[in-house]
């Protein structure tokens, strides 16, 4: 089981983090995190994550994406608003730094997603262009 937090800004303290890591360690739940920056992704590192998400807004954020993958964690790749060759890019930045742990997540940058904006035929296409990917979404079920 992972449990899954986004940013370090909501509560700005190495404190908190420390106790939280431990606690999580405590009930053998696995943590990753999406960062943004690179002073975030190397605090996160410190916690020992099973893995560092790019979100789909810095998927073009090649500096941000090399850093991550130097930590040779499995590197999750949101693919929200981007194109073929933007996920190219962030794939080679990762392969790059030597490390081939890759997921693709397929997302639709729209929150909440209604089901029929999910398009769902990317996954499709993901699956035989990259043969890694996973689906990630804030979908509205009513």
């Amino acid at each position: 089981m992972a449990f899954y937090f986004r940013e370090r800004t909501f509560i700005n303290t190495d404190n908190f983090f420390s106790h939280f890591n431990s606690t999580l360690q405590k009930l053998n739940l696995d943590i990753f995190s999406t960062s943004t920056d690179n002073e975030t992704v190397d605090f996160i590192d410190k916690l020992n994550p099973i893995a560092h998400k790019i979100s789909s807004s810095s998927l073009t954020n090649i500096p941000l994406i090399e850093n991550t993958a130097k930590k040779k964690k499995l590197v999750i790749l949101s693919t929200g608003m981007a194109n073929e060759k933007d996920i190219n890019n962030a794939i080679n930045a990762v392969k790059k730094n030597r490390n081939q742990k890759i997921i693709l997540m397929h997302c639709v940058s729209i929150y909440p997603t209604k089901t029929n904006n999910t398009n769902l035929r990317t996954i499709k296409w993901l699956k035989k262009k990259y043969n890694f990917f996973s689906y990630g979404d804030a979908m509205m079920i009513i």
